[in-house]
């Protein structure tokens, strides 16, 4: 039988088909790819990797917001918000507190932008019913960003924008807004010096001048508004008010340094009355701002072992006078909240809302004169003291 032996040119040949296959593999391996290769998960990453796609709960979220909030980290709170609002329906409240978030931590633009926008300008008009005129409770603030409904007080609104224009220098907005702040709250001396200050940044002098005179008589308590009141005495000529005024904010805090300076300068011959201020507080009566960093604010977690204590206990003797124009037939409560420092001295105080006409301006300057004269055993966290906002309840007999 004969048989066909291969050449050695088909030899060399089938030597050569047979290796393609490797080295096409060798050299696709080698060359770079196009598209990336899909990366092999073990078996703990490949069960995770479902459950990072999925949206987290809303409720874990505002949670988040709120434990941020309360440590001061306004800027991860705002992120937190930001994340919520991503996942849930328009709502004015979560809106608002996201503003808030964002002036506490250096974007008052991005907080002007939400508090002028249509959500929030709805809110501004949104003041019924009466109910909803007071503050936030700090321990239910979370559940209001996920309602899809404004709960919230149309004040809220107002002074926030009046805050933010003031620090984005928009005078004539903040005039426009610390009006309706003011109209909210009759009785509010910080608001009356707020809108005091706006107006005389836009150029509203008789408003401006109007506003210090009642932010005054309204709140003693404030050094802020005295000096500011005694600017526009100095402006008017009337030398003697202006002294008297700024002695009186300094009585008040002899660290004020506007007006320790205004009452040095206005006793040199011929000096004209210094500029007008763009702040309505300072120091550590900020932390009555809502939209500044210091802290804590009203809506916050209390976060202390021991709470503020006074010493001893708030009484005031109304006059007859007062009483007659009161017409008590029981005891009429009050409860006043007071920004308590670590050494047990009172900073700055609020009262809770009053429409006008419901109290004599005097009887809320007595109150609110009073109250910057208690003095507190300090609150304790770890052994330390701690400054913290206290409530108390002032009873005025008949």
């Amino acid at each position: 039988m004969t048989r066909t032996v291969p050449s050695r040119a088909a030899l060399v040949a089938l030597l050569v088909l047979s290796c393609v296959p490797a080295a096409s593999n060798a050299s696709a391996a080698a060359a770079p790819r196009t598209t990336p290769r899909t990366p092999v998960r073990s078996g703990a990453a490949a069960a995770r990797a479902p459950v990072a796609a999925l949206k987290r709960p809303a409720t874990a979220i505002a949670a988040e917001a709120r434990a941020f909030e309360d440590e001061g980290d306004y800027a991860k709170a705002a992120a937190r918000l930001r994340e919520l609002r991503a996942q849930s329906a328009p709502d004015a409240d979560l809106e608002l507190f996201l503003a808030l978030d964002e002036a506490r931590s250096g974007r008052p633009d991005s907080a002007w932008a939400r508090l002028t926008g249509p959500l929030l300008t709805a809110a501004l008009a949104d003041s019924l019913p009466a109910t909803r005129q007071r503050e936030y409770d700090f321990q239910h603030r979370e559940a209001a960003w996920r309602s899809g409904r404004y709960e919230g007080w149309n004040w809220y609104v107002a002074r926030a924008r009046a805050e933010v224009a003031l620090v984005t220098r928009r005078w004539r907005e903040a005039c426009d807004a610390a009006r309706i702040a003011a109209a909210a709250r009759p009785l509010s001396g910080k608001d009356q010096l707020l809108l005091a200050v706006a107006a005389g940044r836009a150029d509203r002098a008789s408003e401006a001048a109007a506003a210090a005179a009642r932010a005054v008589a309204l709140d003693p308590s404030l050094p802020e508004a005295h000096s500011l009141h005694g600017l526009w005495e100095w402006r008017a000529g009337r030398r003697a008010n202006a002294r008297a005024a700024f002695e009186s904010a300094i009585a008040r805090d002899s660290s004020y340094r506007n007006a320790a300076l205004a009452l040095a300068r206005m006793q040199l011959p011929g000096m004209r009355p210094d500029s007008l201020p763009v702040r309505f507080l300072s120091g550590r009566r900020q932390v009555a701002m809502l939209v500044s960093a210091r802290r804590p604010k009203q809506e916050e977690t209390p976060r202390f072992d021991q709470p503020a204590g006074v010493l001893g206990a708030p009484r005031m003797e109304l006059d007859a006078e007062m009483k007659r124009q009161l017409q008590l037939a029981r005891p009429l409560r009050l409860f006043v909240t007071v920004y308590v420092d670590e050494q047990g001295r009172p900073v700055v105080n609020d009262l809770p809302f009053a429409p006008a006409g419901s109290l004599p301006d005097r009887l809320v300057a007595d109150v609110n004169t009073l109250a910057s004269t208690w003095r507190f055993r300090p609150a304790q966290r770890l052994g330390n003291p701690v400054a913290c906002w206290a409530t108390l309840e002032l009873t005025l007999n008949p």
